[in-house]
C-alpha cells in the first residue's frame, strides 16, 4: 500500500493494564484538598450532596475518605458514615481510599432522574464488584434512565456472586489495589465479563454486513448518471479510511480516489456499547451495531461505466479482502488519525463519562475531533498509536490501549489539554472540565500499586470487538445493461491482517 509503520518501536510494558479501571478515582482525588469543591465549580448547577455508609465489616483500612470528581475528598466517620457531592446528571464512579492512598472500595452513584439527587450510597463488597464491572469501556452507562437497568443486568450474571464473595472474604484485610494483581480476582472478573459479552453477542448477525466490517452502501439517487448519489454507512465501532476505485466496462481502472476517514457508529449515549449489543434488532438489521454514521458519495457512472469498488480499511484482525496495489496510499498521519479517533471515541470518552457522571457532549464526532486535534502532536500519544498499528495479538493491543489511556489520563498536562479542547469547542462547561481534572496530581500514587506484569480482563473486552472485524473489506457497485445501479458484496479472498 505504499506505507509501513513496522519500523516504529512498539514495546510497552503490560503493567499499565490490570488497574486501568482505577483511573477514575485517581483523577478524582486531589490530595490535601479537604472537602471543598474543585475551584470554578458551581455545585448547585450539576451536582448535589449525598450521604452514604461504608460497611466496615467488609471494607478495611484506616482513616477512610471518599473520592468524587465533584468533591475530591470527604472523610468517613468511625462508623462508616459520610457525605460527599455527586453528579445530578448521570451515573458516576466513586472510590474509598485509606490513609496510604490505597483503593479500598467502589460504588456507583445514580441520580433518581436527570437533574435529581442520587439515593443514599452503600459501599461494600457488592458495590465494589458492581462498580468495577460497570466502569469498563463497552459497559459504562451514565444515563440515569438506563444506568439502574445496566447495574441490575450486571448483578444478575451467574458469575457475579463468586466475585462478590471473593471480595467479601478479602477486602477486610486487603486493599482493592492489592487484590487486582491476584489471579483469583482476575479469573472471577473475566468470568463476569465473558458472560456479559457472550450474552450481548449471542444473536446471529447478518453475515455480509459483518464480513464487510459494518459498512454498507445504498443508492439514493440515480436520476443523473454523472452524479449518482450513494449513501455509505459505518455501523462498526471504529473509524475507517474509505477508498473508491472507478472501473471501465472491461474491468480496468478508470480512477482511484481516497474518499477519506469515516466516523464510526454513535451509541445512544457515550458508553452505551453494551446497550447496543443487547438490543433486540429487527430482522433486517441483524447486526451487533446500531446508530451508524452516514456519508454521501457521488459517482460519475458515465465515466465509471463498469461500476466502482469501495475499499474499507480499519482496525481489525479477521481475514479480509486483499487490497489492489493501485489504491491511493494512506499517509502515516491518516493511519494515526483513524486509530486515534477510534480509541478516543470508544475507550477514552466512556471513561471520562464515568468520571463525572455525564459530560453533556451533544456532538460526539465533534468531541472526538477536538480531542484528536489537541493531542495528536504529543510524542507519547503518537507512539501509542504506532504500537496499536503494529499489534498482532490481543495482549499487544491491550498493552498499547492501556498505555494510551495512561498517557492521556495519567498525565496532568495531557488531561488538561483534553478538557481544554472540549471546553474550547463549546462541548463541555468549565465546571465539568474542573471536575475531570480535580486531583490529577495523585494519579501516579494510585497507579503505583496497580502496575503488574499481566493484563487485566477489562480492556480485552473492548479489543475483542476489533478482533471480530476484518482489516480490509470491499463492496462493489455495478451497472446493469440499462445503466441502473446495483449494489452487491463480493466474496472476499482470505488475507490475514494486522491491526492497521
Amino acid at each position: 500500500m505504499g506505507y509501513s509503520l513496522r519500523s516504529f518501536p512498539c514495546r510497552w510494558p503490560a503493567r499499565f493494564l490490570a488497574g486501568i479501571l482505577f483511573l477514575c478515582p485517581v483523577i478524582q482525588g486531589c490530595g490535601g484538598g479537604g472537602s471543598s469543591s474543585p475551584p470554578g465549580i458551581d455545585p448547585d448547577a450539576t451536582n448535589a450532596p449525598v450521604s452514604g455508609t461504608i460497611a466496615r465489616t467488609e471494607i478495611g483500612g484506616n482513616d477512610l475518605t471518599i473520592r468524587s470528581a465533584w468533591q475530591p475528598t470527604a472523610p468517613a466517620a468511625g462508623n462508616g458514615g459520610f457525605t460527599t457531592r455527586v453528579s445530578q446528571e448521570g451515573a458516576q464512579l466513586l472510590a474509598v481510599a485509606d490513609a496510604a492512598g490505597e483503593v479500598r472500595g467502589l460504588v456507583v452513584s445514580v441520580p433518581q432522574g436527570r437533574g435529581r439527587q442520587a439515593a443514599n450510597l452503600a459501599v461494600d463488597a457488592r458495590s465494589t464488584a458492581l462498580a468495577y464491572l460497570w466502569f469498563n469501556p463497552g459497559i459504562i452507562e451514565t444515563d440515569p434512565s438506563r444506568a439502574h437497568e445496566r447495574l441490575s443486568e450486571l448483578e444478575s450474571l451467574d458469575a457475579f456472586p463468586a466475585l462478590v464473595q471473593y471480595l467479601r472474604d478479602t477486602l477486610p484485610n486487603a486493599s482493592l489495589t492489592a487484590l487486582v494483581t491476584r489471579q483469583e480476582f482476575q479469573a472471577r472478573l473475566a468470568a463476569c465479563l465473558d458472560e456479559w459479552w457472550s450474552a450481548g453477542r449471542s444473536r446471529a448477525i447478518e453475515a455480509d454486513l459483518d464480513a464487510k466490517g459494518g459498512i454498507s452502501v445504498r443508492v439514493l439517487d440515480q436520476s443523473n448518471l454523472e452524479k449518482v448519489s450513494l449513501r455509505i454507512t459505518n455501523s462498526a465501532f471504529r473509524y475507517v479510511c474509505l477508498h473508491r476505485r472507478g472501473l471501465h466496462l472491461d474491468g480496468s481502472l478508470a480512477e482511484a480516489t481516497k474518499v477519506g476517514i469515516i466516523p464510526g457508529a454513535t451509541p445512544l449515549t457515550i458508553g452505551s456499547l453494551g446497550t447496543i449489543l443487547r438490543l433486540p434488532l429487527p430482522e433486517a438489521v441483524q447486526s451487533p451495531f446500531m446508530a451508524p454514521s452516514t456519508f454521501i458519495d457521488e459517482v460519475n457512472f458515465r465515466m465509471d461505466t463498469g461500476g466502482c469498488e469501495y475499499w474499507i480499511h480499519g482496525t481489525g484482525h479477521l481475514p479480509g479482502d486483499t487490497p489492489p496495489g493501485d489504491l491511493v496510499a494512506e499517509t502515516g498521519d491518516e493511519v494515526m488519525e483513524r486509530i486515534g479517533k477510534t480509541v478516543i471515541g470508544y475507550s477514552l470518552m466512556p471513561i471520562l463519562e464515568g468520571i463525572v457522571g455525564a459530560l453533556g457532549v451533544a456532538d460526539r464526532a465533534k468531541a472526538v475531533q477536538a480531542v484528536w486535534d489537541r493531542i495528536q502532536g504529543i510524542s507519547g500519544i503518537r507512539d501509542d498509536m504506532v504500537a496499536m498499528v503494529n499489534a498482532n495479538t490481543k495482549t499487544e493491543e491491550a498493552v498499547a490501549l492501556g498505555k494510551f489511556l495512561w498517557d492521556v489520563l495519567g498525565q496532568t498536562t495531557t488531561l488538561q489539554a483534553v478538557v481544554n479542547a472540549l471546553v474550547g469547542a463549546g462541548l463541555i462547561t468549565k465546571a465539568t472540565a474542573a471536575a475531570v481534572v480535580a486531583g490529577g496530581q495523585l494519579l501516579a500514587a494510585f497507579l503505583a500499586g496497580l502496575q503488574i506484569g499481566t493484563t487485566g480482563a477489562n480492556l480485552y473486552k473492548m479489543i475483542d470487538t476489533w478482533f471480530a472485524l476484518p482489516e480490509w473489506g470491499m463492496i462493489r457497485v455495478t451497472t446493469s445493461g440499462d445503466l441502473s445501479v446495483e449494489v452487491r458484496s463480493l466474496p472476499h479472498w482470505p488475507r490475514m491482517g494486522g491491526a492497521r
